[in-house]
């Protein structure tokens, strides 16, 4: 109700609330990141969230509606990803997804859908990454959440993986949110680079904070995975495996 009130005085007094959205993409080269990033079709198969370096990774299987509701001789459709349907990744036990998580990351692993066209199963296989996690800054105990970070030089750090062929993709979010005592903006900067080498250790290009303004609540994103496009039922689908973990900071950038 009180969202109601506020908005009938807003079109009162002929207040508009303009937000300005920039994104800003620094890596030039290609990648497979680029199906994942920028690509419209439709995402099938599953992702993994660690929300901050405190907090326990959360796996989701990801599955278009028009499968779900498609059927395939006399039974629903399915995917499976090593023998594990997709659809009930989200209903396991927490037992079930940690045995979830040592079949799907850090391996290769095995899509098998039906194929209508060859009245048949096809599959894919790829390798998934290792689940990762941010190792620097580090992050210990809750009082070391938020750590205040300087925008040059900006060492971050993860767990690498040698078997990654696809590096990795960092993205920087802003949503206007700051610290000081000056007010929020109603901005959104959202910048992404691509970290060729999965050696555990990256030096980030300034550029990925730009537009960013001092004590800025940051968001740092870093992924890595692996994606395909398959044809299934006359649909290309984007055929993934990802695992991402989230590190929020405070942006400083006048040290003095």
């Amino acid at each position: 109700m009180a969202c109601s009130k506020m908005s009938d005085e807003h079109q009162k007094q002929n207040i508009s609330v303009e937000n300005k959205i920039t994104e800003n993409v620094l890596a030039t080269e290609p990648s497979v990141y680029s199906t994942y990033l920028f690509v419209n079709n439709p995402l099938l198969g599953y992702s993994t969230m660690k929300e901050n370096p405190l907090a326990d990774e959360v796996l989701d299987g990801i599955l278009p509606e028009q499968l779900s509701t498609t059927k395939n001789s006399e039974s629903d459709f399915t995917v499976t990803v090593n023998g594990i349907n997709i659809s009930s990744i989200n209903s396991g036990s927490s037992d079930a997804k940690s045995s979830f998580f040592q079949s799907l990351y850090g391996q290769k692993v095995s899509f098998s859908f039906p194929d209508n066209s060859k009245g048949d199963t096809s599959s894919v296989s790829m390798y998934i990454p290792s689940l990762v996690s941010i190792t620097s800054p580090k992050i210990e105990e809750e009082q070391d959440l938020y750590p205040f970070c300087y925008y040059d030089n900006f060492i971050l750090g993860w767990n690498s993986d040698p078997m990654n062929e696809n590096g990795l993709i960092v993205v920087v979010e802003w949503n206007g949110t700051l610290i000081s005592e000056e007010n929020n903006t109603n901005e959104y900067v959202r910048n992404v680079d691509h970290i060729t080498d999965d050696s555990g250790k990256t030096s980030l290009n300034p550029k990925i904070f730009d537009g960013i303004p001092d004590r800025a609540l940051v968001y740092i994103t870093l992924l890595r995975g692996n994606i395909v496009l398959t044809d299934i039922d006359e649909i290309t689908y984007r055929l993934f495996g990802e695992t991402h973990a989230i590190l929020p900071i405070i942006l400083i950038r006048e040290l003095n």
